[in-house]
């Protein structure tokens, strides 16, 4: 089954993947329809300087240690339910408000698999436990989740 994916940088894959950011920020809007279900991917790189800015624009005290955070694989799956536009005050707290959020929901963990990382979506050939988690997050419906909007 190929899934689509999204590469998040460390610390705000496990920020998602622990269920405490349920918006993920992109400068660009994605053209597939929604909802989309698709595995989440840590991404290898992490500077400090982009740490430093997560921590001080969440507000809270992360995991110091960069070997805390797991990198250069698929970490979890979820759901984009909608789209928030740059501007809105309708993404919550976790959405920056110059981007898009993209709102996310039935958030899951998966086991660690590493795979090398790309930008905007790419297509994954799933593992039989990530087709499970997103067959359980795939809508039912005529179009499938794939189509071009």
């Amino acid at each position: 089954m190929i899934v689509k994916t999204l590469s998040l940088r460390q610390p705000w894959a496990w920020l998602v993947v622990d269920g405490v950011k349920t918006v993920e920020n992109r400068k660009w809007k994605t053209k597939f329809k929604l909802p989309l279900p698709f595995l989440i991917h840590a991404a290898l790189a992490m500077t400090p300087e982009e740490f430093d800015f997560a921590e001080k624009w969440c507000g809270l005290s992360l995991p110091p240690d960069p070997a805390f955070y797991i990198r250069g694989g698929i970490i979890g799956a979820a759901l984009i339910t909608e789209i928030v536009p740059p501007g809105s005050t309708d993404g919550g707290i976790w959405h920056m408000k110059e981007q898009y959020g993209y709102k996310l929901e039935g958030i899951m963990a998966l086991p660690f698999r590493p795979l090398r990382g790309a930008l905007n979506f790419f297509d994954v050939e799933a593992s039989p436990e990530e087709a499970e988690a997103i067959k359980k997050l795939t809508p039912i419906s005529e179009s499938g989740p794939w189509e071009w909007i």
